[in-house]
């Protein structure tokens, strides 16, 4: 059997790291070579939902800068964001993000770019994913060039470098070293290793209400494993156990701002949820037929090499089985009753409204079985061929690991949109940055539904150029909208109404209202003119086809 935790290939290790860091290079071009001033554009890949797709990177943005900001500068108020306002507790409306502080934190306070902070954080959250991988299937096989293979399966191939996309869901990047960690002290329970279990879990689990609920399947599935190993080897199984726990502890600190948004309705009850995570689960072919996409034909004949290597470290491959497992049932979403028991127990479950995320499960566990089984070839190579024949099997390894990179880069290059924070629309908001007194915002036009897709994009161009003065913003888009927000939204469609202003007034205390002229409705420009001499506004910018101003609520 080979041993866990044996010594450390240093120079290999280097060489892993600096590797992935060049593929996903690859993978991310050319995003790479200018990630302060472009955004991935999922219009331009054709996907469906594609404009909500790119509201979604525009939420994301927003996510990582308010949190990064705030926490320096107002940790008590980080859920009171600055969109939906008046609206309380605004982040809890869709994801927080906070495991991502020690990367977005030095990233925004160097640079103050929402579009620099999400992209680099991306490929930070891309390589720690595939460098994981790397380091617990070294510490099980002692093989580098395994290692190596197995996590660029899991973290380079289309799902998970799509975190550019979709970091709410992909950023699992922790979830390979909770289980080293966690298999670490099963087998020698020492009080450094309980120690880094509990911070490394607290950080995947703080990274966002998705990729939690995630970990938690994971820690469940690998958990009777865990607690075996540890009886082997004469512990009790508390320790992995505790030191996840006490990794989940943090997550009662996030929660009340969810409770209380729920208890408002803003979020779901599992009865309303139901027929839209119904909508949203795909049937077992499809899942199938996704991970085998993903993981490639030579990656799965791998997997089920090593699912039968017999000196596997013992435990492993039925540990790795049963989180394939469970994810996969879990995948399944509604057409078991597995997941609709969940959605009806577990306190925001029902806001996991894409079972599909639960896919990520299989793929790290079949990723991390292919891993095990080109260290089965290898060690049977050296039987046979001794240290000549490993050397050529050990490159055939990581050339193989390299060229199934480019095999899946779907879409490559990738398609980029520009920088959000440039042009005249983001302008206005810069000038409000450096020549306004604080107040209320208002960006026109807004969106009389979700199927606006302008207008929505609008709204994410409105809470990216927010993150260059922090002003209260009264747009937003996020998944769930506060109680009040249709009200008011629909309150400014109306526009320069007397009635309608006075009401906003008296809701929010609106001082400023950015109005695009070029995004609304013919004779727009002649309609505010004309009211700009009976409404108590006043001109404080014209630029372009856009306008700011003043609004003077008392008045």
């Amino acid at each position: 059997m080979t041993p866990t935790g044996t010594r450390w290939n240093v120079g290999a290790t280097w060489t892993a790291a600096f590797g992935f860091a060049l593929l996903l290079g690859f993978r991310a071009w050319p995003l790479v070579l200018d990630p302060g001033s472009a955004v991935v554009d999922p219009t331009a890949i054709g996907s469906r939902g594609a404009i909500w797709a790119r509201a979604d990177v525009d939420l994301l943005m927003w996510i990582v800068s308010w949190t990064a900001r705030a926490s320096l500068v107002e940790p008590l108020s980080m859920f009171q964001g600055n969109i939906f306002h008046p609206a309380p507790d605004s982040l809890a409306s869709s994801e927080h993000l906070l495991g991502l502080l020690p990367v977005t934190i030095p990233l925004w306070w160097t640079t103050g770019n929402a579009v620099l902070t999400y992209n680099i954080t991306t490929l930070v959250i891309v390589w720690i994913a595939a460098f994981s991988t790397y380091l617990l299937v070294f510490d099980w096989t002692s093989r580098p060039s395994a290692a190596f293979l197995a996590g660029s399966l899991f973290a380079l191939g289309a799902d998970v470098p799509l975190s550019f996309l979709r970091l709410h869901t992909s950023a699992i990047h922790l979830y390979p070293l909770v289980l080293l960690l966690a298999w670490r002290v099963a087998e020698r329970p020492r009080p450094a290793w309980v120690l880094a279990l509990s911070l490394v879990a607290a950080l995947q689990a703080l990274a966002g209400v998705y990729v939690a609920f995630g970990l938690g399947a994971l820690c469940a599935a690998a958990l009777p494993s865990l607690i075996a190993t540890a009886r082997r080897h004469g512990h009790s199984g508390l320790a992995p156990a505790g030191g996840l726990i006490l990794g989940a502890l943090p997550l009662a600190l996030v929660a009340p701002p969810y409770l209380r948004i729920r208890a408002a309705g803003v979020l779901p009850d599992a009865t309303a949820a139901h027929d839209v995570v119904a909508a949203a689960t795909s049937d077992f072919t499809t899942l199938v037929s996704r991970l085998a996409a993903e993981l490639t034909w030579v990656g799965l004949v791998l997997a089920a090499l090593g699912a039968f290597w017999p000196r596997a470290p013992r435990g492993t491959r039925g540990c790795l089985l049963a989180v394939a497992g469970v994810g996969f049932v879990l995948a399944l979403g509604t057409q078991t009753p597995i997941y609709t028991g969940l959605m009806t127990i577990l306190p925001g479950f029902s806001g996991m409204r894409a079972p599909t995320r639960f896919l990520y499960l299989p793929l790290l566990a079949v990723a991390v079985l292919a891993g095990m089984g080109a260290a089965a070839l290898l060690e049977r190579t050296h039987e046979r061929l001794g240290r000549r024949g490993t050397r050529p099997a050990q490159a055939l390894v990581i050339a193989l690991a390299v060229v199934l990179v480019p095999l899946r880069a779907t879409p490559w290059p990738l398609p980029l949109a520009p920088d959000p924070l440039a042009g005249i629309y983001v302008g206005s908001h810069r000038w409000l940055a450096a020549n306004a007194p604080p107040g209320p915002v208002l960006d026109l036009p807004v969106p009389a539904s979700a199927m606006q897709g302008r207008e929505m994009l609008a709204t994410g161009r409105a809470m990216l150029g927010s993150t260059l003065h922090w002003f209260p913003l009264l747009n937003g888009y996020s998944g769930h909208a506060p109680g009040g927000h249709g009200e008011a939204m629909a309150l400014a469609r109306k526009l320069p109404e007397a009635e309608a202003l006075a009401a906003l007034c008296s809701r929010t205390g609106l001082r400023w209202l950015v109005v695009h002229h070029g995004l609304m409705p013919e004779g727009s420009a002649a309609r505010w003119r004309r009211a700009e001499t009976t409404l108590p506004l006043s001109v404080a910018r014209r630029h372009g086809r856009d306008t700011i101003y003043e609004v003077r609520c008392d008045g």
